[in-house]
């Protein structure tokens, strides 16, 4: 049952999930709707509490329906806002030391929400959840499951791996870019060693995915940032040449494109990647426009 509004603000400083909706905190507002949620967090930013017991910042909760999202919070009007599931391009996480975030970037938005690292668990519930929703199991076009190409793949970003992928998920490639050494010169007799980002790119049975410790434009020294989407989403896959260095670009109708640097000597493992992905990309169009035709045909 929800607790009352005293108790709530001496010990609900602190995420959680909610799956019924007498376990929604007092301060949300549940849309009403003929259908129920499947599951929801709410999120509390510990951060700005004060000894009082208050917080300076709105409360938020997102509970995941059926075809949408909805985001309540605490102190606006109106308080709920609905994000169709269909507009949503890919999703961030970031899990760095000290940070954590998960956005939802749309066709018209990013929604971005911070959470406190003792409520990891819950967030990762929720989006283990809105994956199954968003990115609905494919089959696999037949192909040898674990393929890779790039470079071979740092204890880091193998455990970042292992802690991705969804247990009913089979990875069927992946490429890894390295962290490399640069050097920066600001003058003849003054220069600074960079340790460039790593990057990894896959191509699983449900999503594509993207991991980087790039952050701001320099590399994290602890954590990853996840950035995935269904696959069918993107609308291509290309390589570009920036500024005398290629990258892989993965573009979107509405959101911005993911740029990946390549390392240098990586091209031919970067060429069939994409040609896996592109082959991957056809049956899975393919699969979409018999389900519209399917849908279509009931509707009539």
């Amino acid at each position: 049952m929800a607790i009352c509004p005293v108790l709530e603000r001496l010990s609900g400083n602190s995420a959680r999930l909610v799956r019924r909706a007498q376990d929604v905190p007092t301060w949300c507002r549940v849309p009403q709707e003929n259908e129920q949620f499947t599951v929801g967090v709410c999120l509390v930013p510990s951060h700005s509490w004060t000894a009082a017991g208050e917080t300076s910042v709105p409360l938020q909760a997102l509970l995941l329906f059926k075809s949408y999202i909805a985001l309540v919070r605490s102190r606006s009007f109106p308080n709920v806002r609905r994000i169709p599931l269909g507009t949503v391009e890919f999703i961030e996480s970031g899990t760095l030391i000290g940070e954590r975030w998960f956005s939802l970037v749309t066709s018209d938005a990013t929604h971005r929400f911070e959470y406190a690292i003792r409520d990891e668990a819950y967030v990762q519930m929720f989006l283990y959840d809105l994956r199954h929703r968003l990115m609905t199991a494919r089959v696999g076009l037949g192909l040898a499951q674990g393929m890779s190409c790039g470079a071979t793949l740092e204890l880091k970003f193998a455990c970042a791996e292992t802690d991705e992928l969804d247990p009913d998920e089979s990875l069927l490639i992946r490429f890894f870019s390295p962290h490399r050494r640069a050097v920066e010169r600001h003058h003849w007799f003054w220069h600074r060693d960079l340790s460039l980002p790593a990057d990894y790119l896959a191509l699983t049975t449900r999503r594509l995915i993207w991991l980087s410790d790039r952050h701001k434009g320099q590399t994290a020294t602890g954590g990853i940032v996840a950035r995935y989407c269904p696959l069918g989403r993107s609308t291509r896959i290309k390589m570009e040449r920036e500024m005398g260095d290629w990258e892989i670009q993965v573009c979107f109708a509405y959101a911005s494109t993911w740029r990946i640097p390549v390392a240098n000597g990586l091209m031919k493992s970067v060429c069939r990647f994409m040609e896996v992905f592109r082959a991957r990309e056809r049956v899975c169009r393919h699969r979409n426009d018999e389900y519209q035709a399917d849908s279509a045909k009931e509707l009539a």
